[in-house]
């Protein structure tokens, strides 16, 4: 038993340092694509971020533009109203 253990110990040897330096290459292999994986998805995240933003942004400027225009057509209507109340002030119900 020892003799058939001595006559392969250095293929034993060889074996073992071979799946050890396997195994850490790919350990390192593994933490560099979950890296690389994590910052594609930052990158992605920014991206639709950026995106949201520059929508929401655009919305609130075409917002702001309709606010200004409806406060303009509130004025004439209100200048409509009070014309209307000076030339009805004198009209008496029948």
């Amino acid at each position: 038993m020892i003799e058939t253990l001595q006559q392969y110990i250095g293929e034993l040897i060889v074996a073992l340092g071979t799946g050890a330096i396997a195994y850490f290459t790919g350990k390192k292999k593994g933490e560099a694509e979950l890296r690389q994986a994590q910052g594609n998805a930052l990158e992605l995240t920014q991206t639709i971020y950026d995106g949201l933003v520059a929508d929401i942004n655009e919305r609130f400027q075409e917002l702001k533009a309709e606010l200004a225009s409806l406060k303009v057509q509130l004025v004439d209507v209100e200048k409509e109203l009070e014309e209307c109340r000076k030339s009805t002030n004198g009209y008496k119900k029948p």
